[in-house]
């Protein structure tokens, strides 16, 4: 039989194996060529791209013919190649793999970040803060107790506690501490563990810093120091665990940032005393008007006695007088024997006679207290205002009590 070039047509000889014009090597096509594929038009190409030499298109594209030259690796160079499409698909799934761990690594960064991100935020800033106080009641730490609630200024400021100081009053917590885990023992079981949980926030206005620090800055003239700088207000869930029981209770929290520390200024608790923080601000404020508000109700004593005591005598101190601005005793010391070193008036009763007789009436400790006294019209005090001395800003009223620092004798008057 006739062999030739399945390729370019070209007749070969009996012995050659490669075809001399395009070496495409011989394939022996015996078993196809009278089938109906060999005739296929779809398996030949155009004999146009051969020349008009050619009886007919030679067939090159045939399943048969594919399948045998790739087992024989014997397509020619830049024409059909499976193994050449293997490759690109070996690199293409290759790179892909890559491209999947890179994407895999960067996902374990982000998470790590995110999860630093987060502790980091625990252990800082207010979260801090929390952290150390419910922590205190684990530890039985006083001092950390003390520290969440006060900057050590405000502490020393406020209650006057050196360092050495603190350390005794740190000491003393830690004792109340340790009381308060013995009790919530008895109701949980041993290995207390107390955590909590933010639910909600909001953070405080400016309007809410500008008065905090405004009545900070009344306290003493010392404290004009203490600055707050941001705060909010918190709503925790506070769970306490022990081996036996666990509860889960709701608390209202506030907490500033005072001089760049973060402080809690109030926590309430329904129920759970313990865990209660009273603003150490406002507390110290409200005991500072608690103070002026008695020495102007014993101011306002004095005076009712004075009054009394002319009365007896058969004078009167003119109805509506009003004297203001006097100082208990002019810093002289009041005899021991109330009472008895009272002066008669001269004629009619006169401011000084009115002062005189106040500064009999009060006590030693009231020396140097400014102060202003009403009388109606029956000559008996009807209000009285009070400071400390000269250049205290805290104003004690009675009977109506001063709520604020602004008290004057109309608001120290009853209605």
């Amino acid at each position: 039989m006739k062999r030739t070039c399945q390729y370019c047509g070209r007749e070969l000889g009996f012995f050659e194996k490669n075809c001399p014009d395009c070496g495409a090597a011989y394939e022996d096509c015996s078993h196809c060529e009278e089938t109906d594929s060999y005739q296929d038009s779809r398996y030949y190409r155009d004999s146009s791209e051969y020349g008009s030499s050619y009886s007919r298109p030679p067939m090159h594209n045939s399943p048969q013919h594919q399948a045998q030259r790739y087992m024989n690796n014997q397509y020619p160079s830049g024409y059909y190649n499976q193994s050449s499409s293997d490759e690109t698909l070996r690199k293409r799934q290759k790179n892909f793999t890559k491209i999947a761990c890179v994407i895999a690594i960067l996902i374990v960064i982000i998470s790590v970040f995110l999860t630093i991100a987060v502790i980091s935020t625990k252990l800082t800033g207010y979260n801090k803060t929390l952290n150390d106080f419910f922590n205190s009641f684990e530890d039985n730490d006083g001092e950390a107790y003390l520290s969440a609630q006060l900057t050590s200024e405000m502490l020393y400021e406020m209650y006057g506690y050196d360092d050495e100081e603190f350390e005794e009053l740190a000491n003393l917590y830690s004792s109340y501490l340790t009381f308060y885990s013995t009790e919530l023992s008895f109701v949980y079981g041993d290995d207390i563990k107390i955590s909590h949980k933010i639910t909600d926030k909001e953070k405080l206005d400016e309007d809410f810093i500008s008065d905090y620090n405004t009545v900070m800055s009344y306290i003493t003239d010392s404290i004009n120091g203490l600055e707050a700088e941001e705060g909010y207000d918190l709503e925790l869930e506070i769970t306490i665990k022990g081996d036996d029981d666990k509860e889960t209770i709701d608390a209202e929290c506030q907490v500033l940032k005072i001089n760049g520390k973060w402080v809690i200024t109030s926590i309430e608790a329904d129920d759970y005393g313990m865990f209660e923080v009273y603003s150490h601000i406002e507390n110290t404020y409200k005991n500072r008007l608690e103070i002026v508000n008695t020495c102007a109700k014993e101011i306002y004593k004095a005076a009712e006695e004075y009054a009394s005591y002319c009365l007896r005598n058969g004078y009167s101190i003119e109805p509506g007088t009003i004297i203001g601005g006097e100082t208990i005793n002019r810093g002289v010391a009041i005899g021991v024997s109330l009472g008895d070193e009272v002066k008669l008036p001269q004629g009619s009763v006169t401011i000084k006679d009115i002062t005189d007789g106040i500064d009999t009436y009060v006590s030693d400790d009231k020396i140097g207290v400014v102060y202003c006294v009403k009388f109606d019209n029956t000559g008996f005090p009807v209000a009285v205002i009070c400071a400390e001395d000269g250049g205290d800003v805290f104003v004690g009223a009675y009977p109506n009590k001063a709520t604020d620092i602004n008290a004057s004798l109309s608001d120290a008057e009853m209605d």
